[in-house]
């Protein structure tokens, strides 16, 4: 789950409503930023799916007992990372292997840092089995285009991650600390997209990353603090309305 923070309510995004946005963005991403050409449907789906292993327990938010707050994806107790993250894993591959490579990179990265946790290790190592097993099935595809399709990945996940960790209209000292420099981009004509909000409904990019202007469809909860308190969590999540918000992806001015 997404979180964000408001005085008395907070707003939810699923993961894999945040992916479906992710997922869209490669599809519209001009064509220099694409290697291996034949790979892209696979790139495009390891985009798409890459957080379907929330899917379960997104929609069964629970709350961290020490912050009181909803946990996040940032904060997800590892055990349950490291099974939901393997689930998810094991779908992607089963829908198209070389995807399944690619969300296997994604995942080993945010896990690494927590080697030392023995539900990460166990994770880790059977991810390292499954990229040794998936690499030799894809032998002919150089390792340079395989990571720089792994990069698409990361880029995509972070360009939509500033879409919805982001209060729509924040200025720019406020954005959320992951995306106040920019986002790094896997293409030479755009190293680096420099991300704002022009208004609650815009954000503006330099250099421009798509085909042409669009607009990005974000589904949100908003659930008052005040009904958690009264019915749980899980219950005043499950009775508040999907919320619609359009915002326009545009070239800076």
């Amino acid at each position: 789950m997404i979180i964000r923070e408001r005085a008395d309510e907070w707003v939810m995004i699923e993961q894999h409503d945040h992916a479906e946005i992710a997922g869209e963005m490669a599809r519209k991403l001009k064509a220099c930023f694409l290697q291996a050409d034949d790979k892209r449907s696979s790139v495009e789906l390891a985009i798409r799916e890459h957080d379907r292993g929330w899917l379960p327990f997104d929609q069964h938010p629970i709350i961290n007992d020490v912050t009181k707050t909803p946990y996040s994806f940032l904060d997800f107790p590892l055990p349950y990372k490291s099974i939901l993250y393997k689930q998810g894993i094991d779908e992607v591959e089963t829908l198209n292997p070389y995807a399944g490579l690619l969300c296997s990179y994604h995942y080993e990265q945010f896990m690494i840092k927590h080697e030392a946790d023995p539900y990460v290790a166990a994770f880790l190592q059977s991810e390292k089995e499954r990229q040794a097993r998936l690499i030799s099935k894809f032998s002919s595809i150089p390792m340079d285009v395989i990571l720089h399709h792994f990069a698409l990945l990361r880029f995509c996940d972070n360009l939509s991650l500033y879409v919805c960790l982001n209060e729509p209209g924040v200025s720019k000292e406020l954005e959320h600390p992951f995306f106040r420099h920019g986002i790094d981009a896997p293409c030479q004509e755009a190293e680096r997209i420099q991300l704002s909000w022009f208004d609650s409904c815009t954000i503006q990019l330099e250099p421009f990353p798509f085909k042409e202007e669009w607009t990005v469809i974000l589904i949100q909860k908003v659930v008052p603090k005040a009904m958690i308190e009264n019915v749980g969590i899980a219950k005043a999540y499950a009775l508040a309305p999907r919320q619609r918000i359009d915002i326009r992806m545009t070239r800076k001015t």
